[in-house]
């Protein structure tokens, strides 16, 4: 059975993870994935599904993962040139979220955790995807929504509802037909210091401005990339390159822009924006909403990454989660 390990103890979840990898290098096998999930919250999850669509079980996954304890465990191929790939989904209280692998025999190892339930906004979650052939490490978190709301000055990240990726940008420009060549701005699997906003107000505004109060429904704030001082920034005419909706770029300099850096706030039933409970940014300018799409990318033009747009309708990719940067 997998192993359980308590996630503040010294060494206890590397310990754990080397105990499933010496189970799995005594068997034959050409693809093998070590997994983990973390359960960084208060709450016990329970297995309520597991299957393969290629491989098996080469450490089974316990059937509880008690508050503040990590579970490893083993997936491996079976059959010949067939890789490993499958999935698990724990409850908790009125959420699920369900940790999905694959490790093919050809071609480049993936990962995702999906939240859902009427509870998720109380949480959110964060994986990495492992390379490699065998003990590919794929690592699942789930952390509990911090109970405050998102503030002017503050640094923060941005989840995707949909698809649990953060809003990311790195200083790499847009070369594709239709576009401005303006900064990239993406959405990211991993973490990292190219996630971090800082909340701001209007263009035109003192960098002070409302430093400290609440971010309200209804508010036109900016978001500055902190680690490149560029502003969240759309605008009319420009193409995004994949799906070919509206463009979404960093810009500016030092945190200085223009107007089509406005975002405004929408938040079902008014009130403050609550870290980890799903709103809209619109831009102020055309009325897009910030969007994001599971499977559009570009090997260049996003990084391999998802993309992400103005959205002149919509749906549901439309809802972005506020986490306080950890």
């Amino acid at each position: 059975m997998g192993v359980l390990a308590v996630i503040a103890g010294v060494n206890a979840v590397s310990n754990a993870v080397q105990s499933v990898i010496n189970t799995l290098n005594l068997l034959d096998a050409a693809r093998t994935v070590v997994l983990e999930i973390d359960n960084n919250t208060n709450v016990m999850l329970t297995l309520v599904a597991d299957e393969h669509e290629h491989g098996g079980w080469g450490e089974p996954p316990v059937s509880e993962i008690p508050a503040g304890m990590a579970l490893v465990f083993g997936s491996r191929d079976r059959g010949f040139m067939t890789g490993t790939k499958g999935n698990v989904t724990y409850s908790g209280d009125g959420f699920t979220i369900t940790a999905s692998w694959d490790n093919p025999f050809l071609g480049s190892n993936s990962c995702e955790l999906r939240l859902e339930g009427p509870n998720s906004y109380r949480y959110w979650i964060h994986n990495e995807c492992g390379a490699g052939n065998t003990n590919a490490k794929m690592r699942y978190e789930l952390f509990a929504a911090n109970v405050d709301v998102a503030r002017y000055g503050a640094v923060v990240k941005l989840q995707h509802a949909a698809t649990s990726l953060l809003l990311h940008s790195h200083p790499l420009h847009y070369g594709h037909p239709g576009g401005s060549g303006q900064q990239q701005v993406t959405c990211f699997g991993g973490y990292d210091d190219n996630d971090n906003w800082r909340l701001k107000g209007p263009d035109g505004v003192a960098g002070e401005f409302r430093a400290g109060e609440r971010v309200q429904h209804g508010d036109v704030i900016r978001l500055e990339h902190v680690r490149t001082g560029r502003n969240l920034h759309s605008h009319g005419g420009f193409r995004s390159p994949v799906t070919g909706q509206q463009e979404v770029t960093c810009f500016g300099d030092a945190g200085v822009g223009d107007g089509n850096d406005n975002w405004r706030v929408e938040v079902e039933g008014g009130g403050a924006v609550e870290l980890g409970v799903p709103m809209r940014l619109v831009h102020e300018a055309t009325g897009a909403a910030l969007h994001s799409h599971d499977g559009f990318s570009h090997p260049d033009w996003t990084r391999g990454q998802q993309e992400v747009t103005g959205f002149l309708d919509r749906d549901g990719n439309d809802f972005w989660r506020m986490h306080q940067r950890l």
